[in-house]
């Protein structure tokens, strides 16, 4: 009963709020002759939703409205201005026309500028204060590109200048550009490693990494594709690990149609560790080009040779092109490799299979401060080696079987000697570990590229 009873007080307590409110209202309204067609401000509740605020002022116009916003402003301007210049022309017209003027005042809408509901694209930022960054400036963008066709073998060189925290950058690069076979200088890795050599390899490709021995930094490694006949060699009585005047690494490539032996070195810049002179280094090379000559197949010689080939003035450059035209041989890169706009990196071949190296391009990646360096080689790609893979199909396993077997292997336990149900337990679950694999579930053998 009491329950009841503070029910129906509190029912006639709202009714009477509402009445008076409702009360409230009207009376301000009459009071202050305040026009309720004016729209007020709407506020956003919630995230990305729109609501109608109700206020003594009426409610603003929605988002959605067929009437164009333009006209409606235009039009509320209009009559802005029109009461602001009737007002003006009345000031001296007494108490009376002063009290009209600010009546009207008040009833002088507000103009409200359209704002577009938020959206996930511009919150946070200011979308047109963004200025897009071109992070591959391309150093060479003549006619010659690269058309990664699958009959021509793309090849890549890089002066990476450590290659310990750039494992990423260079996976990316070889998948990028669709690399068959990528040479790499200062490497920086020692023979300890391994865990840097196996995030640097991508899948499918090998890693033959030759460090510098005797101090820090230098070395040199070769990535590419497990399916190439690729063997690791030596030039004359120069070791393919360490030389006493630069680094090198000869390996040769067989194609099937075509034979190419390569020469990837490199030649640290004369300081107080490096002490070797330009004398030996290019009595060194002469004997190298000249032998690599009468080898069998293609000569390649690439790496960076911390000479400024596009010097007109250098005696070193001068010295390494007149070695360079009495072997019969090409410096193919005429642009800049370096970021000082200096050609240290090259590559060399015969004048005689200068068309077996193409569209020859040099890319700035912001690897480092030398610039990445792609050709193509006219050569007919070995056909990729297909994987077998092993799978089984555990759905098609009959239920059913699987348990009566069970039950049949269980029965020849004799349950009165239980010293014997370990072994009797043991056999039976190694009866079924193989019985499961070749007898329920049989092998399913697919391929893969």
């Amino acid at each position: 009963m009491y329950f009841n009873e503070a029910k129906n007080f509190c029912q006639l307590g709202f009714i009477f709020l509402v009445l008076f409110d409702a009360r409230v209202s009207f009376i301000a309204r009459q009071n202050n002759n305040i026009d309720t067609s004016t729209p007020s401000r709407q506020v956003r509740g919630g995230r990305r939703k729109q609501r109608y605020i109700k206020t003594i002022c009426g409610r603003r116009p929605s988002y959605n409205t067929n009437e164009p916003r333009l006209p409606t402003t235009l039009k509320t301007l209009t009559a802005a201005a029109a009461t602001t210049t009737s007002t003006t022309t009345t000031t001296t017209m007494g108490t009376d026309i002063n009290n009209k003027q600010n009546q009207q005042a008040h009833n002088i809408p507000c103009v409200h500028p359209h704002r577009p509901p938020p959206t996930r694209a511009n919150q946070g930022c200011d979308q047109n204060n963004l200025i897009n960054l071109n992070l591959q400036s391309t150093v060479n963008e003549g006619p010659n590109t690269l058309s990664h066709t699958n009959k021509s073998i793309q090849v890549g060189y890089l002066n990476a200048q450590s290659c310990q925290n750039k494992t990423d950058e260079i996976r990316e690069l070889i998948s990028e550009h669709k690399l068959d076979m990528f040479f790499i200088t200062e490497t920086w890795l020692t023979q300890d490693s391994n865990a840097v050599i196996a995030n640097l390899t991508p899948p499918d490709f090998v890693t033959k990494s030759f460090p510098r021995l005797h101090r820090r930094g230098g070395g040199i490694a070769v990535i590419y594709r497990s399916n190439l006949e690729l063997k690791i060699s030596s030039v004359g009585d120069i070791s393919n690990f360490k030389h006493s005047i630069f680094e090198l690494m000869e390996l040769s490539v067989d194609f099937g149609t075509k034979y190419f032996n390569f020469i990837c070195l490199y030649r640290a810049p004369y300081s107080k560790v490096n002490k070797s002179s330009f004398t030996e280094f290019s009595r060194e090379f002469q004997k190298i080009i000249s032998t690599l000559n009468l080898k069998k197949g293609i000569p390649v010689i690439l790496g960076d040779f911390n000479i400024h080939y596009d010097s007109n003035t250098c005696p070193e450059a001068k010295k390494i092109k007149s070695i360079i035209t009495a072997a019969n041989t090409t410096q193919l890169i005429a642009l800049p490799t370096h970021n000082k706009n200096q050609i240290l990196d090259w590559i060399i071949t015969k004048d005689c299979v200068i068309d077996t190296i193409k569209n020859t391009q040099v890319l700035k990646k912001l690897v480092s401060d030398h610039h990445l360096i792609l050709f193509e080689l006219d050569a007919e790609k070995p056909p990729k080696v297909k994987r077998k893979i092993t799978s089984r199909n555990l759905k098609t396993i009959n239920i059913e079987k699987f348990k009566s077997d069970v039950k049949t292997e269980l029965r020849t336990i004799d349950a009165i000697n239980i010293e014997n149900l370990n072994d009797a337990l043991s056999r039976i679950l190694e009866t079924f570990s193989t019985r499961t694999v070749s007898h329920y579930a049989y092998v399913k053998i697919g391929k893969a590229d």
